[in-house]
């Protein structure tokens, strides 16, 4: 079985687990909450888990197993996603791509896609999604920003189809930071290569 036909049976399975997700991440927004599908509550709940992580040191962090579904490169229709927050994560940057200091940088790395719809003070949105990176030959993941608020709506349809299916969206990402002397800013920025969220969610 194909992606695609991987991807059409997950967005089946989101339909009945898709209102009552909306309800209680809206609502309490517990991991603990119940959709009434097994893999969807399972995934979400390793994904609160690897949220939490993120802001531990890398030695306490717990290892596992989320499975990902990653839309390669050569798809077709694919959009750059630009995401959001990365300026007060730059050291999570740094740490995955090995920048140092100000320097230029272009690196291509793997991003997952994790919602974060506890509606937490901070960041009242159910619509969050963050974004975490890793290297492709690395295990370290670090979180490294936002979808934007108009992107985290826009894809939450899709997250949720993947989520009935108990993964995980994975897509490649770009770090490009330009050179110090000319750039306005020297943070590195990260771009999402995703295809659309009526693609993912049009395969049923």
């Amino acid at each position: 079985m194909g992606f695609l036909d991987d991807l059409r049976k997950g967005a089946k399975m989101a339909q009945t687990a898709q209102k009552r997700a909306q309800e209680f991440a809206g609502a309490a927004g517990s991991p603990a909450a119940s959709t009434g599908n097994r893999a969807y509550d399972e995934t979400f709940a390793l994904a609160q888990i690897l949220r939490e992580d993120s802001e531990r040191s890398p030695a306490k962090r717990r290892k596992l197993d989320i499975s990902l579904t990653h839309f390669p490169d050569d798809l077709e229709g694919l959009e750059l996603v630009e995401v959001v927050g990365e300026g007060r994560r730059q050291e999570a940057i740094s740490a995955i791509c090995g920048r140092k200091g100000d320097e230029e940088v272009a690196f291509v790395g793997e991003a997952i896609l994790v919602p974060d719809w506890q509606n937490q003070p901070d960041r009242p949105n159910t619509n969050a999604t963050a974004i975490h990176l890793k290297a492709v030959d690395g295990d370290r993941i670090e979180h490294v920003g936002y979808l934007s608020s108009d992107d985290g709506k826009r894809y939450r349809p899709a997250v949720e189809a993947i989520l009935g299916h108990g993964r995980l969206i994975g897509c490649s990402a770009i770090v490009r930071a330009v050179d110090p002397e000319v750039a306005e800013t020297p943070n590195a920025g990260v771009t999402l290569r995703l295809p659309s969220p009526e693609f993912i969610v049009g395969l049923s």
